[in-house]
């Protein structure tokens, strides 16, 4: 079937409704068309990524015994949706930020910035908008977060003074939270942990992860966790004994 190149002044295919020359032309992706209105994307390959393709030429053409055609395929019954679900745990595994984990399953896209100039414009909108939309269903808005300090300054002098000491050591504000509401890993005291709110598994932000040993851990009475069933089954004792205080105070 034959496939005939995007004119230069036809609408580009990305969809940002701007003429291909001035769209994704700039990028080095072109486009062609074949006989049933198929739309074909190319974009440009990195050397790292054209020697690990030979690679993979190569060991298919061994297993086939015999020098690849036009037709062959270089992955037999590859689906997306395997690649997308072992994609995602291996994110999750190396502590990728969830929202980018969640951009990824929405657009498809692994944005970096090696790649972010072969991507269309468009594309990049819908993958920040994603970022944007996890960050605001999943990430206390900033004024909350003041609310919050506010309470604290008045409520407790003596932990608003720690909380200003740990304030100074940290760039990051989120780094600043995590270390308030996660702390440092029990096992190997790394300051690099998360809570696992967002895991699949456990959906609890009272149970941290370190990104440097990934042991999972209790936020509250610091006991560890061989895997996150027994992390999902947690009750913490902290719990038992914070709801008891609630219960007295209600008392009066």
């Amino acid at each position: 079937m034959t496939n005939s190149p995007i004119g230069k002044n036809s609408r580009c295919p990305c969809g940002s409704g701007k003429k291909f020359k001035h769209c994704c032309l700039r990028k080095g992706v072109t486009y062609s068309e074949n006989e049933d209105g198929t739309i074909r994307k190319s974009v440009p390959m990195s050397d790292e990524l054209g020697e690990h393709l030979e690679q993979l030429m190569y060991q298919r053409s061994e297993e086939l015994g015999r020098e690849l055609q036009p037709d062959d395929r270089l992955f037999e019954n590859l689906l997306y949706e395997h690649v997308e679900h072992d994609l995602t745990q291996s994110m999750e595994a190396t502590g990728v930020d969830p929202a980018l984990i969640y951009a990824f399953q929405e657009t498809g896209l692994i944005v970096s910035e090696e790649n972010q100039h072969l991507i269309s414009d468009k594309d990049l909108a819908a993958w920040q908008a994603a970022i944007d939309r996890y960050r605001s269903e999943h990430e206390p808005p900033q004024e909350d977060i003041a609310a919050f300090m506010e309470m604290m300054r008045q409520s407790n002098p003596e932990v608003w003074e720690v909380m200003k000491s740990m304030a100074e050591e940290y760039d990051d504000p989120d780094e600043f939270t995590n270390a308030i509401m996660v702390g440092p890993c029990p096992q190997c005291e790394s300051s690099s942990t998360e809570d696992c709110e967002c895991d699949p598994v456990i959906e609890d932000p009272c149970i941290g992860r370190c990104l440097d040993c990934r042991q999972l851990f209790c936020t509250d009475c610091r006991c560890t966790f061989e895997d996150a069933d027994q992390a999902a089954a947690h009750e913490c004792p902290e719990w038992e004994r914070l709801a008891q205080l609630d219960d007295d105070d209600d008392a009066f």
